[in-house]
This record gives structure tokens, C-alpha cells and sequence, in this order.
């Protein structure tokens, strides 16, 4: 096999690169264009050579007409080269039809091919006339030459439809017998003969086909989005060797089965190598409707540019949901044969694969389920290449919880012995849904309301405190009294949020954060009053006096001199600002003596 140039040609056909640029027409069309070859056993047993070339330019092949030489034996065997056939657009309805005929020994659908196309032209008014697929090849390939836009989707589908490709003048087909080499050289349009520059050689043998190179093992792109909600991303990377092989694939296929008959099985020391071995294995199933295309050349080392290149978190070939909730059941024929009708159309026949009894009514994946896949670079015709390695995929839940609501803040005082206490505490309402599946409660504590917006993607960032689901329970709360809490009064304010948190069982999945709630403000606030004053009254205004204005000498007790006489003093107070009276006694010499220590007035 040549080929002239070295590059990702089916990414460069997706993606349709436009001219070349005059310097680049200027080369020998053998430098510009590749040629490769193939080849397929009929259901008959005849074996098929498949030649076919391609460009990075779309607007290099349209319009050019190719001569196809060929000889028995390698390049250097002794013999003559003999022309059988050419490739270039047919515009005759009966010659498509040919091809069409020619292309079901290469495993063309055609009724599949007929609604593609039937799908790609619905805007034009003429497709509502065609009845057969020649017409339907006729009128895309008619369309194509004053659309661009048809133009490079025709060369994308004809990588999927060898009919079409033979059609688009791209490719050609015989009946082989033995090994033979071909040269693809191109015709002169205006002398109608070939050149002699040999613009592709290539050696078919049949029975043996090229097998694509496995591609790398597929790694799952793990995000807390929910879109990926209980779906499983994966991505690989390809080697040198499958990318010099990229004309003749098209596409992957993905195959998944339970990670825990894979350990059964002991693949994950000894995966399949083959994709005869993962269609022998019922516990293996296919689970792409259409070959997967790779967005992006990673390469099948670790890191940097590896398939698991840490830098990139968003890109991903396929996404595994087990086609819930959307997405139509895999196909999963593996042979399909059609037959040409009198009236010009084809009948299909297809061998069906037994359909894997759990894709029947395509249920959600369980929450933490693993599966393991492989991936099968998909050839020209459809055939799988040598098989990955192994990789896990773990399905998660995704939806988040949503905000907490209700939340208050309010200062709490409490007197004890050891001295009083003050802070501020957050309440708010729980989230018992067993939908949400939560299982705590984060609360923060920010100094500006607007930082909770711009440290959103950082849950560590500001949290203060973790507080467990209280069961049964419409309220939660927490206390900020921690030794690094606002416990001082004063005219700061401390805002406030809290976030739910369902914790995933599965250590391979991510904790799931709800946003935060609506931030709410608390200032911590003087609840005490000041303490008591201290003092003494140290005289009145005026100091009472009381002063006898008589005796009464009892009866019988003679002289005043030999009496020992009591007296009871008693004072009534009239004014509550009185609060202990003393006693004193005097002589008329003066002499004072006090009458017993101070006495509380009544």
C-alpha cells in the first residue's frame, strides 16, 4: 500500500478544509491524494478486491476520472499491467444502478443508503420524484456539484457506503483470485487516456484484509455536570500505526459489559483481542447505533495528550446511558445482504445478533453501577480491527440537591456560672426528599455577599461547619461559637449561606453540592447591661433627734437615783430612702453614749 501523505484524513473530511492554496495544486496530484486497498469475502465465498482513494482537499477528487491498472502478484513480480476499469461519476441512471449492484458484495445497505440520502436532500423539491436508488445517487451526486455544503456530507456518508463512494468516482471493486496489485493513475480529460504518473499502487491479497490497530483503552470523562447524570463519557486515543491506516476506517465501535463478569472473566489481565472473541461473548454487547467519530487526536499514552490528559475535562467521543432516556435501541445485525428486485429496487436481508435481554426496555443505569468497555476501530466496510485494552466506567448521579430555603439568623445569649456566652446562630429548612438523597449541610460564613458567587466552584472555600441530616426533622442548624467565630459585639456584619450535600455511596463518584441558599446578615449584638455602681451614704440631710419632754415616775420607786430604768425606742420611717437609723443618748453635760449597734427601720 502507498501513501503519500501522513494525517487524521477523516477528521480532515469532517471538517472540510477548503482549497489547498495554488502552491499546493501546483504539486503532482500523486502527492495530494492517497490511494489504499481491501478486501471482503460475498455471501457467495468470492473474494473482492476494494480500491479506493482520497484527499484532504473535497474539491480536489469531483470531476476527475481515474484509471485503475492492475497485475497478478506483488509490485516487483514480472508481468504487465492491464486497465480494468476507471473510476469517476456516472451520470447515467443505469450505470449507478451497476454499482449499486456491484457494491452488495462489499456489505452495501441500500435501503439504508437510499433514506441517508433521502434525509440529506429533504430540502430539495425533486427528491419527492425519485423512486429507485440510482435516482436517488443520481439527483445527491447532481446537487453536489452546485452545493458545497452536499458536497462534503456526500463524502462523509460514502465513508459508511461503499456504493456511494464507488458512485462518487472514488472507488472501484472487482472479483479477485489472487494477489494483485493495482495503480490508480489519472485520465487527461481532454486526450480521454491515462497518464503515466502512477498517482496510487496498492497490493490486495485475498482472504486477508488490513485489521485496523487497536485503538487505545477508553477512558471516562468525569464531570459533576448534570447532564452526565447516571451516563457514562469515554474517550480514547489511537496509535501512529491505526492513523496511517485512517482512510480505510471509519469510525469505532464501543462494547460494554458488566464490570464484574469482566473480573469473572479475567479480562482485566487478559482482555479479547479480536472482535470475533467479543461477539462469541454473550455477555459483551455493541452498544453504538452508528460508528463513533473522534473529535479530537489523542494519543494513547498517559498524560499530557494522552486520552487522559488531565488539562482536558470537556472532550469525549461517546456518551453510555444505556439509550435512557434517549437515543434508539443499537443495531445489532451483523450480517446484511441485499437483493436486487425485477423492478429495480432492493430487499434486504438481515441476519439478526440475539438482542441483550437488559436493552430490552433500556432502563436508567443504577446509581454507582460499573461496566467495562472495549473499542474497535471500524474499517471502510464496516469490519471491526483488533481490540482495545480495557477501561471502567462508573455511572454516578448528577442532579444536585437544590438550595436550602428558610434561612434565619439570630443571635444567641446564654448566662452561665463560668460567664455568659454570645453568638450567632443559622437555621434553615431540611431537605427529606428521598429523591435529593441528602445527607448534609455545609454552612459558610463570608465577609462580602458577593464572594459567594465568585468561590461557588471551590466548596472548601469559607465553610465553616458540616452538619449531618437530623432524620425525620423540618429544621436544621448551626451554632457559630468556634474558637475563629465572630464572638465579640460589634458593627461588623458576617453573611451567611448553606449548601445541601448527597454524599455518593460510591467512592468513584463525586459528593453532589446543591447552590447555595440566599445569603442573610447577622450582627452580633450588645445584650448585657453595664454592671452595678459602688458607693457608700455617708449623711443624710438632716439627722433626727429625739428629746423627752417629761418623766413619769412610777409608783412607789422613790428617788430616780436607785431605779435601773428601760426605755424602747422606736422609729417608723416615712420615707423609703431611710434605710438604718442609730441611737445616741446625751446628758445635759453632754456626754454622748451610744444605745446599741444600728437598728433597720420598719
Amino acid at each position: 500500500m502507498r501513501a503519500t501523505a501522513y494525517f487524521s484524513f477523516l477528521r480532515l473530511a469532517v471538517f472540510g478544509l477548503g482549497a489547498l492554496g495554488a502552491g499546493a495544486l501546483a504539486q503532482p496530484i500523486s502527492n495530494l491524494v492517497v490511494t489504499v486497498g481491501t478486501t471482503i469475502q460475498d455471501p457467495g465465498g468470492n473474494h473482492w478486491s476494494y480500491v479506493l482513494i482520497g484527499s484532504p482537499d473535497y474539491q480536489l477528487l469531483p470531476g476527475k476520472q481515474f484509471a485503475v491498472y492492475a497485475k497478478a502478484g506483488n509490485p516487483t513480480d514480472a508481468g504487465s499491467y492491464v486497465q480494468k476499469g476507471t473510476m469517476f461519476q456516472p451520470t447515467d441512471p443505469n450505470a449507478i444502478n451497476a454499482l449499486l449492484t456491484n457494491s452488495a458484495a462489499l456489505g452495501e445497505n441500500v435501503i439504508l443508503l437510499t433514506n441517508a440520502l433521502a434525509i440529506l436532500l429533504h430540502n430539495y423539491p425533486a427528491v419527492a420524484n425519485v423512486t429507485t436508488p440510482a435516482q436517488m445517487v443520481l439527483l445527491a451526486l447532481h446537487t453536489a456539484a452546485s452545493d458545497p455544503g452536499t458536497a462534503q456530507m456526500l463524502g462523509l456518508l460514502a465513508h459508511q457506503h461503499p456504493g456511494l463512494l464507488l458512485c462518487l468516482g472514488q472507488g472501484f471493486a472487482e472479483p479477485i483470485a489472487g494477489t494483485t496489485t493495482y495503480e490508480v493513475r489519472e485520465i487527461n480529460p481532454a486526450t480521454g487516456l491515462a497518464s503515466a504518473e502512477v498517482v496510487g499502487r496498492v497490493t490486495i491479497v485475498p482472504g486477508s484484509p488490513t485489521i485496523l490497530a487497536a485503538p487505545g483503552a477508553p477512558i471516562q470523562v468525569l464531570t459533576n455536570d448534570p447532564s452526565d447524570h447516571l451516563r457514562i463519557r469515554l474517550r480514547w486515543g489511537t496509535s501512529d500505526a491505526y492513523r496511517r491506516q485512517a482512510l480505510l476506517s471509519y469510525g469505532f465501535n464501543v462494547w460494554r459489559m458488566s464490570y464484574s463478569q469482566a473480573q469473572t472473566e479475567h479480562y482485566l489481565s487478559n482482555p479479547p483481542i479480536t472482535a470475533g472473541q467479543l461477539l462469541a461473548d454473550h455477555n459483551i454487547m455493541r452498544i453504538n447505533v452508528a460508528p463513533v467519530m473522534a473529535t479530537k487526536d489523542f494519543s494513547t499514552s498517559s498524560g499530557a495528550g494522552g486520552a487522559n490528559d488531565p488539562a482536558d475535562t470537556t472532550t469525549y467521543f461517546f456518551a453510555d446511558s444505556n439509550g435512557h432516556p434517549q437515543g434508539p435501541m443499537p443495531d445489532f445485525a451483523h450480517a446484511v445482504t441485499n437483493v436486487l428486485q425485477a423492478d429495480g429496487s432492493y430487499h434486504q436481508v438481515i441476519s439478526p445478533r440475539a438482542v441483550p435481554a437488559d436493552y430490552t426496555n433500556n432502563p436508567a443505569f443504577a446509581d454507582g453501577s460499573q461496566y467495562y468497555y472495549f473499542i474497535t476501530a471500524c474499517d471502510i466496510l464496516g469490519r471491526d480491527g483488533y481490540v482495545s485494552p480495557g477501561g471502567l466506567g462508573t455511572a454516578c448521579r448528577r442532579i444536585p440537591p437544590p438550595a436550602p430555603t428558610n434561612v434565619v439568623m439570630r443571635n444567641t445569649y446564654r448566662v452561665q456560672s463560668t460567664g455568659d456566652q454570645q453568638f450567632l446562630t443559622v437555621t434553615w429548612a431540611q431537605d427529606l426528599s428521598t429523591n435529593d438523597q441528602v445527607t448534609h449541610y455545609w454552612v459558610y460564613r463570608w465577609p462580602d455577599p458577593t464572594m459567594v458567587m465568585t468561590n461557588d466552584g471551590n466548596p472548601a472555600s469559607y465553610c465553616i461547619g458540616v452538619v449531618p441530616l437530623i432524620p425525620n426533622s423540618p429544621t436544621n442548624y448551626f451554632q457559630d461559637n468556634s474558637a475563629s467565630s465572630p464572638l465579640t459585639p460589634g458593627l461588623t456584619n458576617y453573611w451567611y449561606t448553606v449548601r445541601a450535600v448527597s454524599q455518593e455511596s460510591c467512592p468513584a463518584c463525586d459528593s453532589l453540592f446543591s447552590p447555595n441558599s440566599m445569603p442573610v446578615w447577622a450582627v452580633l449584638r450588645q445584650r448585657s447591661g453595664p454592671g452595678a455602681g459602688a458607693g457608700q451614704l455617708l449623711s443624710s440631710c438632716g439627722t433626727p433627734v429625739v428629746t423627752y419632754e417629761g418623766f413619769n415616775t412610777p409608783a412607789g420607786s422613790g428617788s430616780l437615783n436607785v431605779f435601773n430604768l428601760n426605755y424602747l425606742f422606736v422609729c417608723q420611717r416615712t420615707d423609703p430612702g431611710i434605710t438604718w437609723v442609730e441611737y445616741f443618748s446625751t446628758n445635759q453635760l453632754g456626754q454622748v453614749t451610744t444605745l446599741g449597734p444600728p437598728s433597720t427601720v420598719r
